[in-house]
Parts: structure tokens; C-alpha cells; sequence
């Protein structure tokens, strides 16, 4: 892994620089599991996954390998209208722009920060959901095709009731 701590751009919101490319990113009105393409339809699915999404999350567990990232515990993800917004205790951290791919194996989801940097991609995840529990993985620079693996950084968050 390149550098650890970018893999903490937790769904591509976690630093103020954010992690993504501003020329892939689709249209601020584009819904959950369009593409960056102009004029390509909304799908379906997409939209009615993203509705699992709404609502608003908190991490549980962060890990990367062994290592568990305790700074991660608590934050908080709330998922509306086609965005997510990442909070802390001291207020928002980010927003991203959220496209489900809910068709992929496993599903996957891009995250496109709303502070984009030149030459950044955008934090490519897979994700699953059991019940009101979402996990989240992440590799350093390619999207994971499992939740285990050498440096991948797995997120698990609950539905906050």
C-alpha cells in the first residue's frame, strides 16, 4: 500500500481535500447509480438500493489489516438525496457525491468527495448490508472484489436508531 493514511479518505470524505477527480464526476443533480456520462438514463435499481443507504450510520469498527483505527468510532454517515455527509463530534467533515453500481458482484459504490483535487480518483468500495449493519471495504487504489485481503480498509457502521 502506497500510503495508509490515504486509504482514509473514509468513503472519500474523511480530509478536507477529499479524494476524487473532478472530470468523472457526475452532475451535482445526477441521482444514486448514474455515470459521470451526459444524457445516460437512472437505473432503476440503483435508486431503490440507495434507499437502504438513507438515513444516517455510525462506524462500530474500522480496521485495516489487524490494525483497528479507534479514531474512526463514532463518526458518524448520513445518506440523503443522492449524497453522503460524514459528521464528528465537532461538526461536518465532508460531503460526496454517493453512485451505487448495485448490479456489480460484489455491489459497489463510488464516493466523490465534494473538495476534489486535480488527479484524484474517487474512493472506489464494495459494500454489503446484513440487517441494519453496512460494511464497507477499500483498497489503496483499485476496487476490492472481497471484504478480506491484504491492506484493505473495512468499515462496519449500524443504523442509528
Amino acid at each position: 500500500m502506497t500510503n495508509r493514511i490515504g486509504l482514509l479518505c473514509l468513503l472519500a470524505v474523511v480530509s478536507a481535500s477529499g479524494c476524487g477527480r473532478k472530470d468523472t464526476a457526475p452532475p451535482a443533480d445526477t441521482p444514486p447509480g448514474d455515470t459521470p456520462k451526459q444524457g445516460t438514463p437512472v437505473d432503476p435499481l440503483a435508486l431503490a438500493e440507495f434507499k437502504k443507504f438513507e438515513g444516517t450510520w455510525v462506524v462500530v469498527g474500522a480496521k485495516i489489516d489487524d490494525d483497528n483505527l479507534e479514531n474512526q468510532l463514532g463518526i458518524e454517515y448520513t445518506f440523503a438525496a443522492g449524497k453522503l455527509t460524514q459528521r464528528n463530534s465537532e461538526g461536518v467533515l465532508d460531503t460526496a457525491r454517493v453512485v451505487l453500481q448495485p448490479n456489480a458482484r460484489p455491489k459497489a459504490v463510488d464516493l466523490i468527495s465534494d473538495h476534489l483535487r486535480e488527479g484524484e480518483s474517487p474512493a472506489l468500495f464494495i459494500y454489503e448490508f446484513t440487517g441494519d449493519t453496512l460494511r464497507l471495504c477499500r483498497g489503496d487504489e483499485t476496487r476490492p472484489t472481497a471484504f478480506t485481503g491484504k491492506e484493505l480498509l473495512v468499515l462496519t457502521l449500524k443504523r442509528k436508531k
